[in-house]
């Protein structure tokens, strides 16, 4: 009996404490104070950032692409693998 009262109280504390969390992170999103600090200036900011970086990894990429389908000298296979790889 002592086992299986303990296992439900856990489970019900459990509950408890992860709805509470769920609640609590809810209220924070959808207050007036988090609500006022959405600024539309500040978005397309941050994705213009993260535009110019896609663009240049996208650069590096196929830069990086070409170099290893017309290598200019042939490569080294333990320059690429690591020599004790």
């Amino acid at each position: 009996m002592g086992k299986t009262w303990l296992k439900w109280f856990f489970g019900w504390l459990i509950g408890i404490t992860s709805f509470a969390s769920i609640v609590m992170g809810l209220s924070f999103a959808f207050s007036a104070d988090t609500q006022k600090s959405y600024n539309d200036r500040h978005r397309e900011k941050v994705n213009r950032f993260f535009q110019r970086a896609r663009m240049a990894l996208s650069a590096i990429h196929d830069e990086q692409q070409q170099t290893l389908l017309n290598p200019d000298q042939p490569l080294e296979l333990e320059d690429e693998l690591g020599k004790y790889n």
